[in-house]
């Protein structure tokens, strides 16, 4: 997939719900794994992990995952609040 020279990028006013922003994750790191010809297990098991039972419910298969980014989202808040 190629850079378009017009994507958008982040602002302020960018916002997603939590559901949505970790299905974009998802997407993304799934697009890595796929353009590094599918080589990194650590990356494969993770998404393994992250994927959803259902598409319209935010739970995946490893209900962990969603903890751990409730805190990143939480560790990142604090971050950009300083």
């Amino acid at each position: 997939m190629a850079i378009v020279a017009n994507s958008s990028l982040p602002g302020a006013a960018d916002t997603l719900t939590m559901f949505d922003a970790f299905r974009t994750m998802h997407e993304f790191l799934a697009a890595f794994w796929e353009r590094g010809d599918k080589q990194n297990d650590e990356l494969a098991m993770l998404l393994s992990s992250m994927e959803l039972y259902d598409p319209d419910d935010p739970v995946p298969l490893d209900i962990a995952q969603w903890h751990d980014f409730v805190e990143a989202r939480d560790r990142a808040q604090r971050v950009s609040s300083r």
